[in-house]
This record gives C-alpha cells, structure tokens and sequence, in this order.
C-alpha cells in the first residue's frame, strides 16, 4: 500500500478586477448535492472514459542484471487503453472535507517494448505489450478552501491521505524472437514488476488528482452574451467546497457585470437570504436567487435600455420577488406622459445553446395601474421577447439537461430551485 499526502496543482489567478471580495453569503447561484447524488456524479465522472484513456504512462528504462550479462529493458508508448471503476462512495460528514473511495478498479495499458544486451554478443530483440491491473482500491480525502490575498476567490484544493492498493498486475510481452526472450521473459518480468506498480501508482494518483481538481477549479472564465459584448457573468466560486451532515455545494458569484465599469455593483451586501443547502433530499439541486436575476435586468436596463420601446419608458429596471407558486415581476414606465406600475407573473423557462442553458421568465398578464389592458399587451408582448433574449446563462451539467428539471418556487429564500435525481 502507497501512502502520499499531496497538494494540488496551483492554477493562474485570472479574477477580474472586481469591487469587492465576495463570501459565502453573496452567492446567487449554486449547486448542492446529497451524499446519494454525489456518489452517482463520482461514479459517472470517473466512469467517463474519454477523460483517462489515451492518457501517456512516462517511459520506463531498467537495467536488469542477469549474472554473466545483463539488459537494458526500455517500455514505451505507453498509453491508457482500457479504465473501469464499478464502484465509488463519497463520506460528506460535515467537517468540510471529502472522503472518496473508489473499490474494485481497472486498467489496461498499451506499449512497447524493446531491450539490447550489455555485452557480447549483443543480442536486441522488440515487440509489443500489455498490461493488466486489477483489483485496484483507492482512498483519499480532499477539502476546498477560498483565499482572499494573492488572487481573490481562488478555491484551492488539497487532495491528502492517498492510499492506493493494486491487488493483480499482469504483464505480458510480444512479438519477440531472440533465445534470451524466449528462456528469460518470466525474470525479466519479475524484475521490472515491482518498479511498474509504483510507477503505476503514481500515474494513477496524479491522475486522479488532476480530474478532481477539474471539478473545483477555483475559477471559471466570465460568460459573455454574444449581442452584448461588455456584459459579463462572474463565475467566481464564493467559497470552497461547503460540505455538511450528508450534502455539499459548490456555490459561485452569479452577478452580471459591464465590464467596462466592474465598481457598478448591483447585489449589495445582505440582499441575498440564506440558503437551506439541505431543504431537497433530491440528487442535485440548482439554486438561482432572485438577486441574480434583479442584477441581470439591472445591467441591461441601466447600459442598454433593453426593456423599452419607442412607444413606452421603462424608468427603473424590472424587479422580480419569488412566491411560493410563481414569479411577480414588477416594471415602473412612462407612456404618454403618465406613469404606469406593471406588475406580470412568469414561470421559468430556459433555451439550450453551446453547453449552455439560458433561464428567463415567460410572463402573464396580472395589474396595470392606472389601468390600461392596450399598453398592458403591449408591454406584455415585447417584454416576453426581452426576457428571452437576456436571460441568465448557466453552463450545463454534463449528466442532465437542467433546463427539463421541475423547478420549485422558496418564497423564505425568494429563490428559485431546480431538483434533480442522476440516472
């Protein structure tokens, strides 16, 4: 058994000159999972072969002493071809830290193979190869951690107590001719086995490392909307990896900024409810405050007048509050000289484009004071075509479709939430 503590890699700090540092109760935007539901995304993200196979072993070079005379063995090209885990099970026992263990894996690598004798008469022979290992168990722990000071909202990881345990390793080489393969392939073999499992070992570890590191990297680049090309949606985590009695999130920023003035901050300190990580016993759950939303219309009434018309004045930017069945979206305008509040109810819907979904409200007619059912169309009909075309842009997990997930209205939290259970 290998015993390892490591730290992860580090990664450039690419955080924008944002106003402020943001914690964990800034957060619009942010996806929790059960224990249960964290176990099956484990599972299938490892499972998701295309992210180890093809991955290359580092050569091996060994001089292996056989009394009289001796060989230098070479391993080559050595590549992942074959990886398979049956089972991985998460621990989230609130102390912040993740304990992973994945049982019952294995590999195949690919190679070849080569050796020259060290003396006469210089015998060379090559061939290709294979190798199998089995029964192979891990067990790690791994905690999340924001800093503040040389990059800000950087989630660092720490991957440590790495045990890795290779129960069958099989070694086989072919294509060879020479006597001294043909008599020697079994010491030859043995001889270069137990060097081969820690190699192995290592690769594994980093490996796993690295793909664990890819789900908390600390920071995602900025979305940018395509017809508006100063708004910019912050992906910066707010904190590390949050890990209760059974649950965990990873919660971000969610805030739309222009950002050729990133001081313009919409979302103020305290405007954002705290949030019940555990309210769902649902695999996984995506949580979208009201604030972020409020932030959206915000920039885009405030820089590009997206909500009016040459026939109406939007004068404030829309604001939504959540209820306990619906969305009320209030807007303030000016149509011939009166001012008018409009008040609309929506439910949410979400288009799909380029690994991205994109949430806005579809709305329906609820008050217009003074009255005025022809402007209320009106407003009504080219604010439904405005919602659509600034909604707010989530890149999609790679397991579902999270626009097809029923959604829930929390009117505590004034926060919407889509649940979700994996396959």
């Amino acid at each position: 058994m290998l015993n390892l503590v490591v730290i992860s890699l580090t990664v450039e700090c690419r955080t924008l000159q944002f106003p402020r540092n943001l914690y964990q109760n800034d957060s619009a935007f942010s996806v929790i999972f059960t224990q249960a539901g964290f176990n099956k995304f484990a599972l299938k993200y490892l499972t998701n072969n295309d992210k180890i196979i093809g991955r290359k072993l580092p050569d091996q070079i060994f001089k292996i002493n056989l009394g009289p005379t001796s060989i230098d063995l070479q391993l080559t090209d050595m590549f992942i071809s074959d990886f398979q885990v049956t089972k991985a099970y998460i621990i989230m026992d609130g102390d912040s830290r993740l304990v992973m263990n994945i049982v019952n894996a294995s590999a195949a690598i690919s190679l070849q193979w080569r050796f020259q004798q060290s003396s006469y008469p210089y015998i060379h022979d090559q061939g290709s190869g294979k190798i199998s290992i089995k029964e192979v168990s891990f067990h790690l722990t791994m905690s999340t951690k924001c800093t503040y000071d040389d990059c800000p909202n950087r989630v660092v990881s720490d991957v440590s107590n790495v045990q890795i345990e290779i129960g069958i390793i099989n070694i086989q080489l072919s294509g060879g001719e020479s006597w001294i393969y043909q008599s020697m392939i079994d010491i030859v073999i043995g001889a270069v086995k137990d060097s081969l499992v820690a190699t192995i070992q290592d690769f594994i570890k980093e490996t796993l490392i690295y793909e664990l590191n890819s789900i908390f990297i600390y920071y995602r680049p900025t979305m940018n909307y395509e017809s508006y090309p100063d708004v910019v949606k912050d992906e910066r985590q707010v904190t590390g990896w949050y890990v209760g009695k059974g649950f965990g999130a990873m919660m971000y920023s969610g805030y739309l900024y222009n950002q050729n003035n990133y001081s313009d901050e919409y979302v103020s300190v305290g405007m954002i409810e705290p949030m019940v990580m555990n309210r769902f016993n649902h695999d996984m759950q995506v949580y979208l405050h009201a604030a972020g939303f409020n932030n959206l219309y915000y920039i885009f009434h405030k820089y590009y007048d997206s909500y009016s018309t040459a026939g109406f004045k939007v004068l404030s930017a829309p604001y939504v509050e959540f209820y306990n069945q619906q969305a009320l979206l209030t807007i303030d305008l000016l149509f011939n000289e009166q001012k008018y509040i409009v008040k609309y109810t929506g439910q949410p819907k979400a288009t799909f484009k380029d690994k991205q979904n994109c949430f806005y409200f579809t709305l329906q007619k609820y008050d217009i004071y003074p009255s005025n059912e022809e402007l209320n169309d009106q407003v009504l009909s080219f604010l439904n075509e405005q919602m659509k075309s600034t909604c707010y842009q989530m890149m999609n997990t790679p397991f579902f479709d999270v626009s097809t997930l029923p959604h829930v209205f929390v009117q505590e939290e004034n926060a919407l939430r889509f649940l979700g259970n994996l396959g």
